[in-house]
């Protein structure tokens, strides 16, 4: 409903060209209000970035700068970064010089992006969460930080992680430096790719890169509203990576869409399996899926996998979205694996025989792919005003994407499902065959151009204001729109105007009876005539639903704390 009474708004008010934010001038020229367009980067996707620079209503100087501006803002609060990189701005300068001469090739060239300070950025410390003092600057880039680099990024810092990437709850560094949550800052962010979730929630850059060893992708990313792909094992270079587990560990994308973390994943793999343009948004209609049941619901007997070390919310949230998939077309049986919890704690290391059993319960079953809560815990505080004395690491830690994927290789993505009470997103994880990481990003796209249960963060909003509070997509549709009719208007202007013979009406005698004169008939309004009421009209009524809908929903945020 949101998409279509955007669309539906902006294209009527383009006709109009009445907005305050984008204007004609008398001179036929297109003016943006900057604020406005400022206004509209909030939570904007890659796609429109890319297009907003190559239209020049933005620098990439001016790009990098609002999320540095944000970062300056709020990252006091939230801890996100280790190293924040002094050249992005000369880098941005470099990239706009470069597109001034036309060489502005790359599907992120000018995108700002981060890199988890695990991963090596060349003239830059690579603490790994462990130096208490910096280290010396990095030689050599990672591969995939120059595969970045080579479609155009700019990298803007090294994020936080927890010390050596040896902790999913937290993302503590050895220093003490803690990253929180994206929705509520006494929340522990997840590790060890806290800091790179967080800063992508809260838009302090478009996107950023992780590594996952057992769930240091999936868990903040979910945390913290994200979606990320933790990869086919080998799909992703890891040189210039610090390895945790060489049979475990994968670098992979977290991103605000799912459309992002393709684009994110081409460049990681240059292109060699083309997840963007193969994105396809009806695979769910007739694909086969199964609730793993061990891992969605609670388990008579379990050391803390009964019904109360279960939080309800994410229960309910899980099964809302097993609903969702199925008014999408999907078909979702429950299986069982009795043998799946006491497999993960046997086995340490990538194995074989875990695959197969998984390749034998899915085609067994017919299935395309199983899914499950990505955790099943409370989320958890971390503040000591919270934790009243307690350890963080004495709470419940049900974490159901820390086995599959780490111990056979094989791909799974994590999907926004709906958002805790507390403030912690909540995810599912969807996981396939090797090799079948497209379609799970298809599954994830499908889903989420139905049911998008991303939200931005309510205590890190947008700096900026604006009349007509849109995204950047629709902002840039407007803008387009403006443009082709500033375009009809000065061409109509030059036309010289057309001339219309004029009758005279026959001399009558005065000795002329004279008729009597019949009604003339009511003149019909012509439908230009009806469009200059009708337009400006529902102009008027979109936007007032439009207001009323933004309010509904920034109650129901706030009133969520």
């Amino acid at each position: 409903m949101k998409k279509i009474l955007l669309l539906f708004f902006c294209l009527l008010f383009a006709l109009q060209c009445s907005a305050a934010d984008i204007t004609i001038t008398d001179d036929f020229e297109v003016e943006v209000n900057k604020d406005a367009l400022l206004a509209a980067l909030y939570e904007a996707d890659i796609p429109s970035l890319r297009k907003a620079l190559d239209l020049r209503l933005i620098t990439c100087e001016e790009l990098t700068r609002y999320y540095l501006e944000r970062i300056e803002a709020y990252d006091k609060t939230f801890n996100c970064f280790i190293t924040l990189c002094d050249n992005a701005i000369d880098i941005a300068k470099e990239r706009d010089e470069a597109m001034l001469r036309g060489l502005d090739e790359g599907s992120l060239f000018g995108i700002p992006i981060v890199v988890k300070d695990n991963v090596m950025y060349e003239g830059y410390p690579t603490t790994n969460g462990v130096a208490y003092l910096r280290p010396n600057p990095s030689t050599q880039n990672a591969a995939i930080v120059q595969y970045l680099l080579d479609e155009g990024a700019i990298i803007l810092g090294k994020t936080n992680m927890s010390a050596a990437a040896q902790d999913a709850i937290c993302s503590t560094n050895a220093s003490g430096l803690q990253t929180f949550n994206a929705y509520n800052e006494n929340l522990a962010s997840g590790g060890s790719s806290g800091g790179s979730a967080v800063a992508v929630s809260l838009n302090f850059a478009a996107a950023g890169i992780g590594t996952d060893t057992n769930a240091s992708l999936r868990y903040p990313a979910a945390l913290n509203g994200c979606i990320t792909l933790r990869p086919t094992l080998g799909r992703i270079e890891r040189d210039g990576c610090i390895i945790l587990n060489y049979s475990r560990d994968t670098a992979g994308a977290i991103t605000r869409s799912v459309l992002d973390q393709a684009i994110m994943l081409d460049v990681m793999t240059l292109g060699k399996y083309n997840f963007e343009e193969n994105l396809n948004a009806e695979v769910l209609k007739g694909i086969r899926l199964g609730v793993l049941s061990e891992l969605s619901y609670p388990i008579e007997g379990s050391y803390n996998r009964e019904e109360n070390d279960l939080d309800n919310e994410i229960q309910a949230a899980f099964d809302n979205a097993v609903k969702e998939l199925e008014s999408c077309g999907a078909e979702i049986i429950t299986v069982s694996m009795p043998t799946v919890l006491n497999d993960f704690y046997v086995n340490s290391d990538n194995n074989s025989r875990l695959y197969s059993k998984l390749e034998k319960m899915l085609d067994d079953n017919g299935l395309d792919a199983v899914i499950y809560p990505t955790y099943l815990h409370t989320p958890h505080y971390t503040t000591p005003e919270y934790l009243n004395g307690k350890s963080i690491y004495d709470l419940p830690y049900i974490c159901n994407c820390a086995g599959f994927s780490p111990l056979t290789g094989a791909p799974e993505i994590g999907i926004p499902i709906g958002r805790h009470s507390l403030g912690a997103g909540i995810s599912m994880e969807v996981l396939a065959r090797k090799e079948d990481d497209q379609m799970l990003l298809d599954i994830a796209y499908s889903y989420m151009l139905q049911y998008d249960h991303r939200e931005p963060s309510p205590i890190a909003p947008s700096l900026y204001n604006s009349e007509l509070p849109i995204d950047l997509h629709a902002f840039l549709m407007m803008y387009e729109q403006a443009v082709i009719s500033a375009e009809q208007m000065e061409i109509a202007s030059t036309q010289p105007p057309e001339t219309i013979p004029v009758t005279l009406p026959p001399i009558i005698e005065e000795t002329e009876l004279v008729q009597p004169q019949s009604e003339p008939e009511p003149k019909k309004a012509s439908a230009i005539s009806i469009g200059y009421y009708i337009i400006p009209c529902a102009c008027i009524l979109a936007g007032v639903a439009y207001v009323f809908y933004r309010r509904k929903k920034n109650s129901r945020l706030i009133s969520d704390f």
